[in-house]
């Protein structure tokens, strides 16, 4: 039994660890600078094309200090949603070639989003994970007495 409330302890504190950092870094976003940002689906440039890295993860290209970036980052809490899903949502809410505004880090540009502030999903899973947390400490404290 104890063994079942330290996995739950660990899995509950992995996850509320990883999403409270999720959480604060939506936050701090709501503070990020903006550039106009265009939807691009066939004038990607052959070094882009090439990189395995890019392959399929462009949607929209943005330009910073002169330095052209490429993304498809919709919020900065979207891992949970899968990349195709991602693609189609940027997709259906602007055509190719459209302009809209992108928000990015300013320490590092590369990190840019299309939706500022955590997601509500993100709210919720960190809830749930600091429930699943204290309910392991509160199963470890009670099986130890």
């Amino acid at each position: 039994m104890q063994f079942l409330f330290i996995l739950i302890t660990t899995v509950g504190g992995i996850f509320t660890i990883w999403l409270a950092s999720q959480l604060v870094t939506g936050l701090r976003s709501l503070d990020w600078p903006s550039v106009v940002g265009e939807i691009i689906l066939k004038d990607v440039p052959d070094a882009v094309r090439k990189n395995p890295r890019y392959h399929n993860r462009y949607v929209y290209r943005y330009n910073v200090r002169g330095v052209d970036y490429f993304s498809q980052r919709v919020s900065v809490s979207d891992r949970f949603i899968s990349r195709s899903r991602l693609v189609r949502q940027i997709l259906d809410q602007y055509p190719d070639g459209a302009m809209m505004t992108v928000y990015y880090q300013r320490q590092n540009p590369q990190l840019a989003v299309l939706e500022r502030g955590p997601r509500i999903q993100t709210v919720m899973g960190f809830l749930l994970s600091a429930l699943l947390l204290t309910a392991g400490i509160y199963g470890l404290t009670a099986v130890s007495y």
